[in-house]
């Protein structure tokens, strides 16, 4: 007697490491709640995986994985990875994630590169994040998603988007200006903010402490004229991440922050006419501040470095461009202001 012929459409736990991998256009759905190592691949242009409302439990790497294909579709699928992320997408076009549930215990929920995302009432448990830029990001349609219950605001092409709602997890702003991030507490599994391609951005008052491994809190890219002040960045569980990653930027403010106990402050790279001036850096493991290249006018002091014994830079300036007022041992002085070093004995 023949056996039944294997059907590669729907994914059950009898057929699912031969059908795992789908190589063909068209619908597939899942048939019952699916627990593996291995997740799913979708190495074809225009798949739909529609998992109505089963669980795929995978605990290695990632829950639904492509690579350099178009017009993919996941709903519908309750995902949960304890390794990377739960939908992993590189240079996908037209991909649409919409209405999954994403639990992932290490990185991103869900990852992205690409044009002309759809991304649509997910709940995710971990941020949403990947290796975009303007020409991407102004493609997406983000709306409606969840991090551990509360909004993922995202923002693009919006001139004067005003002050940043109270409840945001993450905060993914692109090609906008006048906003205002303030009184906020990020902690968060994520990058809980990103400011792309945008100019008169603040940042202020916030407590910033995310849960997130090996990444920095806050990315500025390919921006101008935007403040980061006063804000509180802490540990939550994880130390091994930094603060600041700050790309091709010009006239940008990094003033009265403190800084306790990450591993790295901030990265720089293609910075120029910028100031980071009064704030505490205090146990960074790493480098406090690390100058990646074609930095320009970029002035450092009055700054407290405690117990910080790294500093990566050649171009960076560690004393105020003119003279300012400064206090010090209860008087007021005017000049040239350098910094605080704790562990410097010299006079």
């Amino acid at each position: 007697m023949e056996p039944d012929p294997i059907d590669y459409n729907h994914m059950n736990n009898s057929n699912y490491d031969t059908v795992r991998n789908i190589t063909s256009p068209g619908m597939y759905y899942l048939t019952e709640n699916i627990s593996s190592t291995n997740g799913i691949i979708i190495s074809s242009d225009n798949v739909t995986l529609d998992g109505q409302g089963y669980f795929l439990n995978i605990t290695g790497d990632y829950g639904v994985n492509s690579t350099y294909h178009n017009n993919i579709t996941v709903k519908n699928v309750k995902i949960t990875t304890t390794s990377y992320s739960g939908i992993y997408f590189k240079n996908v076009n037209f991909p649409t994630v919409e209405n999954n549930t994403i639990n992932t215990t290490y990185l991103c929920s869900l990852w992205g590169s690409g044009y002309n995302f759809t991304v649509v009432n997910n709940s995710m448990s971990s941020g949403f994040g990947g290796n975009y830029g303007l020409e991407q990001l102004t493609t997406y349609t983000v709306v409606g998603n969840t991090l551990n219950g509360k909004p993922i605001y995202f923002y693009k092409d919006t001139e004067n988007i005003g002050e940043i709602p109270s409840d945001a997890a993450q905060i993914i702003i692109s090609n906008c200006t006048n906003g205002q991030i303030k009184n906020l507490t990020l902690d968060e599994n994520a990058v809980v903010i990103y400011i792309g391609d945008s100019s008169e951005i603040t940042v202020e008052n916030c407590t910033i402490k995310p849960n997130i491994y090996e990444e920095y809190a806050l990315y500025l890219i390919n921006s101008e004229s935007c403040s980061i002040t006063n804000n509180t960045f802490g540990i939550s569980e994880n130390t091994d991440f930094g603060v600041i990653r700050s790309h091709y930027s010009n006239n940008i403010t990094i003033s009265g922050n403190t800084l306790n106990e990450m591993a790295v402050g901030f990265r720089l790279y293609g910075i120029a006419n910028s100031s980071i001036f009064e704030n505490t850096f205090e146990n960074i493991a790493g480098p406090t501040i690390v100058e990646e290249g074609s930095v320009s006018e970029v002035y450092v002091y009055l700054n407290n470095f405690i117990n910080c014994p790294i500093v990566l830079v050649t171009n960076i300036t560690f004393n105020s461009p003119t003279n300012v007022s400064y206090a010090y041992n209860g008087t007021v002085y005017s000049g040239i202001a350098g910094n605080y070093w704790s562990d410097y004995n010299e006079t």
